[in-house]
């Protein structure tokens, strides 16, 4: 390399290194890191007590059908497991249990009690996050197993349970007290089928009934 060469690189060295300073002071700061994703753990468990207010039924006893039939409200518990699909979708299974109700007309007793299983799956939506409160809106399908029983009347008619099909629609509202506990407050409409005496002269279709409860969902893990 001629002496020239070597004074042109040694020059244009001197120069890159003394504007490096500057050039680093006018580029912008580098972009932060994304953020980390949200951890959520997916197994949970859930309890739920409540109130069921049932809609009237339509009841056929002894070929006649009574005057405004009504159902007691009725306890309610439920149990169950699901799992938090994503941060906007989760889904349960649950077991539940409605307390027997006594049955009324305009005139009289209706000489039986009703009491319900169920066995639901489900799904639901949340749709937002507003800190701590976790609004959502669900629709679950399933069984239910409907039990008639002090079934006194008509004549020759006993207690019987029947097993119908079931589905349901939530909207409610969750409230995070920590990573792993939630509360749970919502409503619930609920079609469980239909039920009938042993002796099938005692019949009760369009068995509604508008729910009201309040729970609590137990996250495994952070």
């Amino acid at each position: 390399m001629s002496t020239r060469s070597r004074t042109t690189t040694v020059t244009a060295s001197i120069l890159i290194l003394s504007l490096t300073p500057v050039l680093a002071a006018e580029l912008p700061p580098p972009p932060p890191p994304p953020p980390a994703a949200e951890e959520h753990t997916c197994f949970y468990l859930r309890g739920d007590i409540g109130v069921g207010t049932p809609e009237e039924p339509t009841i056929t006893k002894g070929g006649t059908q009574p005057t405004n039939p009504e159902i007691e409200d009725n306890l309610l518990v439920e149990v169950g497991a699901g799992c938090q699909v994503n941060r906007y979708v989760r889904a349960d299974v649950t077991l539940g249990y409605r307390d027997a109700a006594d049955m009324s007309e305009d005139f009289n007793d209706l000489d039986g009690e009703l009491r319900s299983y169920t066995a639901l799956a489900n799904v639901y939506v949340d749709l937002a996050y507003w800190g701590a409160v976790v609004p959502y809106i669900g629709a679950g399908i399933g069984v239910a197993y409907n039990d008639l029983n002090n079934v006194t009347l008509p004549a020759g008619n006993n207690d019987a349970g029947k097993t119908a099909f079931a589905w349901a629609f939530y909207a409610g509202a969750s409230f995070r007290l920590t990573p792993n506990f939630v509360i749970d407050a919502g409503y619930r409409f609920i079609d469980l089928g239909s039920a009938k005496s042993g002796g099938a002269a005692y019949k009760m279709t369009d068995l509604e009934s508008h729910d009201f409860r309040i729970g609590v969902r137990w996250y495994f893990g952070s």
